[in-house]
């Protein structure tokens, strides 16, 4: 699933691609959530309500936008993807 218009370009053509309509929608019953673009329209997500939509609250931070603390305040299992080791603030 995908919220994404840029994303019907790529993977459009896919069996089983699903667009949906916002950033919630793409969650529901999702095995994690996976952040590879900038994340503009991510960084305002109410991460507690994107938690309860997914079936585990995983979340693989390939833009460094969320956080650590903010991620695991919000209940996800947090994987920051190519940040600096040692960054406080995506591992503290």
């Amino acid at each position: 699933k995908a919220s994404s218009a840029g994303l019907d370009y790529y993977l459009g053509g896919i069996e089983g691609f699903l667009r949906v309509a916002d950033k919630y929608g793409a969650l529901v019953g999702g095995s994690a959530l996976i952040v590879v673009t900038e994340g503009g329209e991510l960084s305002d997500a109410d991460l507690v309500f994107a938690a309860e939509l997914l079936e585990q609250p995983v979340l693989f931070d390939g833009r460094n936008v969320f956080g650590y603390l903010r991620a695991k305040q919000a209940g996800f299992e947090y994987h920051p993807i190519g940040a600096a080791p040692g960054k406080k603030e995506v591992y503290a």
